[in-house]
């Protein structure tokens, strides 16, 4: 199992998902838990941030987190290419939605729903 990133969909999907869903991705540039945004008007938003090092003196008995992030902004990214970005739903959390978005230089071109095998059968490709 590798890295994942977080992508909030904040654009229009192409079917209706249950709110509070929690989209992951494998297709963004960092890899490394990061949180991205696809925002309203369609631009890939990165959350970024830098590292610093936790003093000795903060950190918990297990000597843990070794490091935070600090700086926290958002900024545009420059990607071309399709994200695909998938996520569970339902009382069980039984159902997953699937959905792939290509951008050109940060820019959304349109979101597809991508088939799932859990995916509600009515509603996938449309």
């Amino acid at each position: 199992m590798g890295m994942f990133d977080y992508i909030v969909p904040e654009c229009e999907l192409p079917m209706p998902v249950p709110a509070g869903l929690e989209w992951q991705t494998k297709d963004t540039p960092a890899q490394f838990l990061d949180t991205y945004r696809i925002t309203a008007d369609g631009q890939l938003i990165h959350r970024a941030y830098t590292i610093e090092t936790v003093p000795e003196s903060e950190r918990d008995d297990l000597g843990l987190p070794l490091w935070r992030r600090v700086n926290q902004h958002d900024e545009p990214c420059d990607f071309t290419g399709s994200i695909e970005f998938y996520g569970g739903g339902g009382p069980n959390r039984d159902v997953w939605y699937a959905f792939c978005a290509p951008f050109e230089r940060g820019k959304l071109l349109k979101v597809v729903a991508v088939d799932h095998p859990d995916m509600p059968d009515a509603e996938a490709n449309t």
